[in-house]
């Protein structure tokens, strides 16, 4: 029975936490309850704790300082953190003190209660077991910034035979085995699309963060390469057992990326090399872990499966929001969106599965203006609000009207782009015809919002595009059918969505302008996708 001391000043905390069903029946045993810190530190040699589960604020002596107690004295005692405050600065400082995890009071359930158990049961038995006598956390006698410099300069091919002897030293010095070595290469998701707006102060501030969070739980040294990039050096000395490498590996990984969603609310790509390295080799060790990190798939940090609509921004879903780009047709880019947002919130989306739902949406509408020649300056004042947002909300679906309202004004700005390249008189007809083609508009609709008569815009707009008024707004309405066709819609849906009355008009616009009919294309295109 694993004996757990709970440290908590709070009685309705304690009542609560111990009427959870995650005890005797789970192997588990509270041994002892504590009201601060200094009350447990005099059980602790009295119960013999296994693992203690304590409060972060607390009289006379709180979790923070008792977490630091337990390094100090190394007693080797796992420990949970309960706080009421979901703080980074709370986060930092006990993790940094080795702290298992940090759970809030107020999602406190069985599930979360017993999964954090189960970690540290496991630290715990890690602790005794000493897995082959081995012990990858270095506290050696240079400093940690020292040695995160020599593993950097290792992983960029910057040290030659000569200072190869220096670095084998240094890191003797610290602890750390300088054979069988493993490196990581590890990036995070979506970075460029997260801080690409920030400061050099704010990017700085996020990188050490992503540094302490890291170094505070890794069993190896972790560096920064630049950008997105970070490198991890493990060294496996008296391990021979690869099989046994790659389980720990494994372990690391899923900690890893646990911790970094969990506390900063980002992802992380984690890839290694094989094993048994040398220092020589460990530049070309870090670039087969990048390879295989480039190689990974994106669809489980959100991305890529049109099966799974809310682990990210499905390939479906992406088409036809590039489609309503393309016709800058505000009035489907909004139903697009509605639907996004009631199918997330319909599925039960995970938190972060919305929000990467949401950088995907960010991040397209960067590509579309990319594209279309819109200035950064433009596109940086566009996506700010999301940006921002997708930082500080507490619920992503709380973003639809932001995510809404930037989509249409990028589509305002494509227009307004498009109507640069013409006169004044046809750029606001070409507009006009933008937003409103679905509609029963003609000409003379056209020239009276545009302010002048149907036969002299007749001539500028033949003068300036090339083509009649009808020719013009029949291809801008089969352009949208090609699209909805290529998106699934089927062809009976289509035609009145696009503008036509009547479906044997649409029939024959469609063949004049494609040269086949709606529904050769729409079987073409069926096949094309299958």
């Amino acid at each position: 029975m694993i004996q757990v001391l709970l440290v908590e000043d709070e009685l309705i905390a304690r009542t609560h936490i111990r009427s959870l069903a995650v005890w005797e029946g789970h192997g588990y045993q509270l041994c002892g309850e504590a009201t601060n810190g200094e009350a447990a530190i005099r059980m602790i040699d009295e119960l013999e704790p296994d693992v203690i589960l304590s409060d972060v604020a607390m009289p006379l002596m709180d979790g923070v300082a008792l977490s630091h107690y337990l390094v100090e004295q190394k007693l080797g005692i796992p420990i949970i953190m309960l706080s009421s405050y979901d703080s980074y600065d709370y986060v930092r400082m006990t993790l940094n003190n080795g702290a298992v995890d940090y759970l809030l009071k107020h999602r406190l359930d069985e599930a979360s209660l017993l999964s954090v158990l189960e970690k540290a049961k496991h630290e715990r038995l890690q602790e005794q077991r000493h897995i082959g006598g081995e012990s990858l956390k270095s506290a050696g006698t240079i400093d940690l910034h020292a040695k995160q410099n020599i593993v950097k300069e290792l992983v960029q091919g910057h040290v030659n035979s000569a200072k190869q002897m220096e670095v084998n030293v240094h890191l003797n010095e610290a602890g750390f085995g300088t054979r069988n070595l493993v490196v990581g290469a590890m990036s995070i998701v979506h970075y460029h699309m997260m801080d690409w707006r920030q400061q050099d102060k704010d990017r700085n501030m996020f990188i050490r963060s992503v540094l302490e969070l890291c170094q505070s739980q890794s069993e190896g040294i972790v560096t920064h390469i630049g950008e997105d990039q970070f490198a991890l050096l493990f060294s496996f000395e008296r391990i021979r057992s690869e099989s046994q490498i790659a389980s720990l590996l494994q372990e690391e990984k899923e900690k890893l990326r646990g911790m970094f969603s969990k506390f900063m609310n980002i992802q992380m790509k984690i890839e290694f090399s094989r094993c048994g390295l040398r220092l020589t080799e460990v530049a070309d060790g870090y670039r087969q872990a990048q390879d295989k990190l480039h190689a990974m798939n994106d669809t489980e940090f959100g991305g890529r499966d049109p099966h799974s609509p809310a682990a990210g921004l499905s390939i479906k879903m992406e088409k036809q929001l590039l489609g309503a780009f393309d016709q800058k047709d505000e009035f489907d880019m909004v139903a697009l969106i509605d639907r996004i947002f009631t199918e997330l919130a319909e599925q039960g989306a995970s938190h972060e599965s919305i929000r990467l739902t949401l950088v995907e949406m960010v991040q397209l509408a960067a590509k579309v203006g990319q594209k279309h020649g819109v200035a950064a300056p433009t596109l940086d004042r566009l996506t700010a609000p999301m940006q921002t947002g997708l930082r500080d909300a507490a619920g992503p679906l709380g973003l639809k009207d932001k995510i809404t309202a930037m989509y249409s004004e990028l589509v305002e700005t494509l227009r307004t782009r498009e109507q640069s390249a013409y006169s004044g008189y046809v750029g606001k007809a070409v507009r006009f015809i933008d937003s409103r083609f679905r509609d029963n508009i003609s000409l003379q609709l056209t020239a009276e919002h545009v302010g002048i008569n149907t036969s002299y815009l007749s001539h500028l707009f033949k003068k300036e595009t090339g083509m009649s008024f009808v020719e013009f707004l029949n291809r801008k309405r089969i352009f949208r059918a090609q699209q909805l066709l290529e998106e699934g819609v089927s062809v009976k849906a289509i035609y009145e969505q696009v503008g036509f009355n009547t479906y044997n008009y649409f029939f024959k616009v469609f063949k004049d302008i494609t040269g086949t009919t709606p529904l050769d294309y729409e079987k073409r295109s069926a096949e094309q996708s299958g």
